[in-house]
């Protein structure tokens, strides 16, 4: 809750502490959940920083996406991307490089669904589906689920 209240120094520091430990925040389901709000409420810079430290790590998105509450973070993660095309491509490379991964796991089946990469992943490259209002839905639809988190 001290994400949704901080002012603007507090934040600043809540963000401070989450560029060191969010490894470990992000391979934890409760822990990925503050990073999903953290997400959602940070300034812009703050967020797209926190996303390009988790895609600094390799096959932590994929981690995060197995995880109850990682799965709206990875889908937090691509709408705070939205518009970066490279860090997003980059993001989107990263979930399908660990497609058998997230097949295997409840949470990553929906990461893939929702990110209309559930079909395997050789195929996934050859269709040019629109992002814009297709993903959105099935954001709006995944979060839904998880009780608008």
């Amino acid at each position: 809750h001290l994400l949704y209240h901080a002012e603007e120094d507090q934040q600043a520091a809540i963000f401070s502490e989450l560029s060191i430990t969010f490894p470990d925040l992000c391979r934890n389901s409760h822990g990925a959940a503050v990073v999903h709000v953290a997400l959602s409420h940070g300034e812009t810079s703050q967020s797209l920083a926190l996303c390009r430290s988790i895609l600094g790590v390799p096959g932590l998105l994929a981690q995060m996406g197995c995880c109850r509450h990682g799965c709206p973070a990875v889908l937090e993660v691509m709408g705070v991307l939205e518009g970066e095309d490279r860090d997003l491509q980059r993001a989107r490379s990263e979930v399908v490089g660990h497609a058998a991964v997230l097949r295997a796991c409840r949470y990553g089946r929906q990461v893939l669904a929702a990110l209309e990469l559930a079909a395997p992943a050789a195929g996934a490259g050859s269709k040019s589906a629109p992002r814009g209002s297709a993903q959105a839905a099935t954001l709006v639809a995944v979060k839904a689920a998880y009780g608008g988190a």
